[in-house]
């Protein structure tokens, strides 16, 4: 069963939630008449989601119900890697593998641009991070580009050849610096602003523990996703040197895949075998599961502030 199989599932999964599909460039209701301006598209602890079958990405509320398609890319030769908010433009930023780019959909009014469009973006793209700096940094299965908030290339001691072996995701650190998790290799690093590593700790798990998901959280910890034998999310000290907490459990969680904080602190974690997102509070407890009647395959995501 291929990718347009699953749109097409998805699609009709969330008909049957009785919502109303809301397309891309939809401005909402006319407004010539002198009535009130249309609403956001979002609300602050609102959820994206990016869903890997469907290649696409939804809107859902706090509570994990169905807002709007936001973006889809509509075939099957492009995959969607990383998404990430952008405060200053209130946008949401998508990687885009295949014809590589990013792109940038607001969630104001749900219009769609291209943040980022360069020939030299010839790797796998495996996640995209925007640093304290506003620079957006694009993981690749080869290299680490370095991009201007205004998608213009930096060539001065950029890219970074190799990072890891088999790179899984990368994060933005509140010191300006990064972090990047793999998969095959099994290994979370830290990096300072100029790429130069700092710290690395492996999951200490046996068997195969991919990290597809990782996040520095607001009191400074590190967050990890270990997909394989034992699926686990680990909460790690801010120099990765301690474990200080871990949650397993594969009744709720036997695929974790991306990660993201909520307002309230919590832990998102999406699971791409029962398609949902597991809620954690910020010391590793399971708090509940939400979003499963319109996720496929779930991937990454953000919560808006």
């Amino acid at each position: 069963m291929n990718k347009f199989f699953y749109s097409l599932v998805l699609l009709l999964s969330i008909a049957s939630c009785g919502q109303q599909l809301r397309s891309i460039g939809d401005s909402g209701e006319d407004d010539s008449s002198g009535g009130s301006e249309a609403s956001p598209l979002a609300s602050s602890g609102d959820i994206v989601v990016s869903n890997y079958y469907s290649d696409s990405v939804l809107l859902l509320d706090s509570d994990g119900f169905y807002k709007a398609l936001i973006y889809n890319v509509a075939n099957n030769a492009e995959s969607l890697y990383g998404v990430e908010y952008n405060p200053t433009t209130n946008e949401a930023i998508i990687g885009v593998d295949g014809s590589d780019r990013v792109v940038g959909v607001s969630l104001t009014d749900s219009s769609v641009r291209n943040v980022i469009t360069d020939a030299n973006l010839s790797g796998t793209i495996r996640g995209i991070a925007q640093l304290i700096s506003g620079d957006y940094l694009i993981l690749e299965s080869n290299n680490v580009e370095r991009f201007t908030s205004s998608g213009f290339r930096n060539t001065t001691g950029w890219p970074i050849a190799t990072i890891q072996s088999n790179p899984g995701n990368i994060f933005p650190l509140a010191n300006g610096g990064f972090g990047v998790c793999s998969y095959g290799t099994d290994v979370i690093r830290t990096y300072d602003a100029a790429g130069t590593q700092v710290a690395t700790a492996s999951s200490g798990i046996a068997g195969t523990t991919n990290a597809y998901g990782c996040i520095e959280m607001s009191n400074g910890n590190i967050a990890v996703t270990w997909n394989g034998t034992t699926d686990t999310v680990q909460i790690l000290s801010s120099d990765l040197s301690t474990v200080n907490s871990s949650f397993s459990n594969t009744a709720v969680l036997p695929s974790p895949y991306g990660i993201a904080q909520d307002n309230d602190g919590n832990l998102l974690v999406t699971d791409i075998t029962y398609h949902h997102i597991v809620v954690l509070d910020s010391s590793g407890t399971l708090v509940n599961v939400k979003g499963n009647s319109v996720l496929s395959y779930p991937r990454d995501l953000f919560v808006v502030p």
